[in-house]
């Protein structure tokens, strides 16, 4: 063999070794295929339902004269309508919400006016007067004295008239522009003081010719008391 046939012999071999080399260090090629994910990271698990508010969640009482409300939000959690509502009824859903009441019970002492049976206090936020034995009405007779009550967490709860008014409201233009017919006043030392009703209940007669609802009191034109029944024009005294 020639020393020209020699050198090709063993470039040639050099090269088949090299090219073996290469294809052992060359990586192993694998099938494509999508990452196995499991059934239960691929579906998260459902939320728990959100509680529904309670008696326990109310942030308002809302009163007109057909019903006394109780909202957590928006949400309507006890709405008592004036129409069947007990006196019993009312205080078992204010105690829920509020706490256990101051509860006064009238004297035996004889009064020219009617005087309430019973009447239940929240602080000086919220009344409710019992006079089942008096005027001839079984429903609570409700009165606002303040624009919140503290709830039974110590959360404020806002008072509010149908109409969104609370007391400590200035009511001047409502006053001006609110029929004679549906507004009492009076005077002293020079300053009016006003009852206004709101909305009216004709469900209540007036053998003296007055008118009852949903009302506001004033001192000045700023609200004092938002209550129900309220009357104005009445023939009773006191």
């Amino acid at each position: 063999m020639s020393i020209r046939s020699t050198r090709f012999a063993v470039v040639a071999a050099v090269a088949a070794t090299a090219a073996l080399v290469l294809a052992g260090c060359a990586p192993e090629p694998t099938p494509s295929s999508s990452p196995t994910v499991s059934a239960q990271a691929e579906s998260p698990s459902p939320s728990a339902p959100s509680a529904e508010p309670s008696i326990a969640d109310v942030d308002r009482i809302s009163l007109s004269v057909s019903s006394f409300t109780l909202y957590a939000g928006e949400t309507q959690v006890a709405a008592l309508s004036t129409d069947d509502a007990t006196i019993d009824t009312t205080i078992d859903a204010l105690t829920e919400a509020l706490g256990e009441p101051q509860v006064e019970t009238a004297s035996d002492e004889p009064s020219e006016c009617a005087v309430p049976n019973v009447t239940y206090s929240w602080g000086d936020a919220l009344r409710v007067l019992d006079y089942t034995e008096g005027p001839g009405f079984d429903t609570a007779t409700i009165r606002f004295l303040a624009a919140t009550v503290p709830s039974a967490s110590g959360a404020d709860v806002a008072l509010e008239g149908g109409s969104g008014i609370t007391v400590g409201d200035d009511i001047a233009t409502l006053i001006e522009d609110t029929p004679s017919t549906d507004k009492d006043s009076y005077e002293v030392d020079g300053e009016s003081f006003f009852t206004v009703l709101l909305e009216r209940d004709d469900r209540i007669e007036d053998s003296t010719g007055g008118l009852w609802g949903l009302g506001a009191a004033t001192e000045g034109s700023t609200v004092t008391v938002i209550g129900a029944p309220m009357n104005v024009h009445s023939g009773v005294d006191c």
